[in-house]
C-alpha cells in the first residue's frame, strides 16, 4: 500500500513532465525509429491526461479502469483516421519512459495495469450500441430532439419536448432523466465515434440549457420544505448540465436550491455554503483525474463548515464503491433521483 500512495503521488506531481519525455520520444525524426503520426505538442498533452489516469486508476486498485481510458482513446483515434498500432506504439513508450524514469519500488505497481491496457489494445473495438433504438414514447422523443438539432432548429427541437409535456405524453421527470442527458450522452458518443463534431456537441449542449430552463418555467410552485442544497461541478470542470438537472430536481422538491454550475472554485463553494448556512453540499466530477479536486474540495468546505453533510456524484464515480467515504463525504449518488432521496435521508437525520 505504501509503494502505492508513492507511485500515485509520482505519477500526479510528474505527470506533465513523464508526459514530455514520453512525447519527444515518440515524435522526434523517424529516421532515428520513432514513429508516430501527430506533433509533439499534441502527444505532450495525451501522454500528461493519459499518466493522470493511470495514477487515478491506481489510487483505486482498478486496472480495467485504466484499460478503459485506453480503449476509449484507441476507439476515439480510429475514428480520426489513427491506426490502432499507433495508440499501442505510444503506451509502449510511455511504459519505457515510467520504468526508466521511476524507482523499482514505485514503477512494480504499475505493471498489471500496463499489461492489462496492452492486452485490450490487442482485442477487437467492441460493436457501439444504440440505447436510443427503443419504440418507448421517451426514446422516439430523444431521437426527433436529437434529428432536429441535426437540422440547426434549436427553438424546435425545445418546442418538441414542452409540447410533449404541455399534452401531458411525459412527465417532468421524463424529460429530466429519460430525454435530456439520454440525448447529449449520445451526441458526446457520437463525437467520440468521429460522428459528430465539437461545434454540434456544443450547440446540443447549448440547447439541452435552454430546454431545462423552459422545463422549470412550466413546473408548478413548489411548497417550501425548509431545507437549503448548495451544489456545484468541481474545479476545473465544465460540464454544467448534469448538475443543473440535479438542481432541478431538488428545487421541485421544495429545497432552497444554490447552483453554482461549472468550475466552482472551491473558496467560493465554502463560502457559499457558509453564508446559506446549506443542510447540503453537492460536488459532481466527470473525469476520473477529477477525483483528487473533489478530495480537495471537500477539505476545504470542511475546514469553513466541519460537520457539512456532502454528497459526491457524476461520470468520475461510475462503477466506484466506497469512494464517498475515501473521499470524506457522507455519501455517493448515482444520478439525479438518487441525489435527492439521499438528501432527504440525510436531512431527516
Amino acid at each position: 500500500m505504501a509503494s502505492t500512495k508513492f507511485t500515485f503521488t509520482l505519477l500526479r506531481t510528474s505527470a506533465r513532465g513523464f508526459g514530455a519525455v514520453a512525447a519527444s520520444r515518440v515524435t522526434v525524426d523517424p529516421s532515428d525509429g520513432v514513429k508516430v503520426t501527430g506533433d509533439y505538442a499534441m502527444w505532450h498533452a495525451h501522454y500528461e491526461t493519459l499518466i493522470l489516469e493511470l495514477a487515478a486508476a491506481l489510487d483505486d486498485g482498478n486496472k480495467e479502469q485504466f484499460a478503459d481510458k485506453v480503449e476509449w482513446t484507441r476507439d476515439a483515434l480510429n475514428a480520426r483516421g489513427l491506426a490502432s498500432d499507433v495508440l499501442k506504439t505510444a503506451l509502449e513508450e510511455l511504459c519505457v519512459v515510467l520504468k526508466d524514469s521511476l524507482p523499482s519500488q514505485a514503477w512494480t505497481p504499475l505493471v498489471p495495469f500496463f499489461d492489462a491496457a496492452s492486452k485490450r489494445l490487442d482485442q477487437q473495438p467492441a460493436s457501439s450500441e444504440d440505447d436510443l433504438d427503443g419504440t418507448g414514447d421517451l426514446d422516439v422523443l430523444a431521437r426527433d430532439f436529437l434529428s432536429t438539432l441535426e437540422g440547426g432548429h434549436s427553438a424546435k427541437a425545445v418546442a418538441l419536448v414542452v409540447d410533449a409535456i404541455r399534452k401531458d405524453k411525459i412527465s417532468i421527470s421524463d424529460a429530466l432523466v429519460g430525454v435530456l442527458p439520454r440525448a447529449l450522452e449520445y451526441i458526446g458518443r457520437q463525437w467520440h465515434l468521429g460522428a459528430a463534431t465539437v461545434a454540434e456537441e456544443h450547440f446540443a449542449t447549448q440547447t439541452a440549457g435552454r430546454l431545462l430552463e423552459q422545463i422549470m418555467l412550466m413546473a408548478p410552485e413548489p411548497v417550501a420544505n425548509g431545507h437549503t442544497a448548495v451544489m456545484a461541478m468541481v474545479e476545473g470542470d465544465n460540464h454544467d448540465i448534469g448538475v443543473r438537472i440535479v438542481a432541478a430536481f431538488f428545487e421541485l422538491d421544495g429545497w432552497k436550491t444554490i447552483c453554482l454550475g461549472a468550475n466552482a472554485p472551491a473558496n467560493d463553494l465554502a463560502n457559499i455554503t457558509q453564508h446559506f448556512e446549506a443542510d447540503l453540499v453537492l460536488i459532481g466530477a466527470t473525469l476520473n483525474t477529477q477525483r483528487e479536486a473533489v478530495r480537495r474540495c471537500i477539505k476545504t468546505v470542511r475546514e469553513v463548515c466541519p460537520n457539512q453533510a456532502i454528497i459526491v456524484g457524476g461520470a468520475a464515480f461510475t462503477n466506484l464503491e466506497g469512494c464517498a467515504e475515501d473521499l470524506g463525504a457522507n455519501a455517493q449518488a448515482l444520478n439525479p433521483e438518487h441525489a435527492l432521496r439521499l438528501g432527504r435521508e440525510i436531512v431527516a437525520g
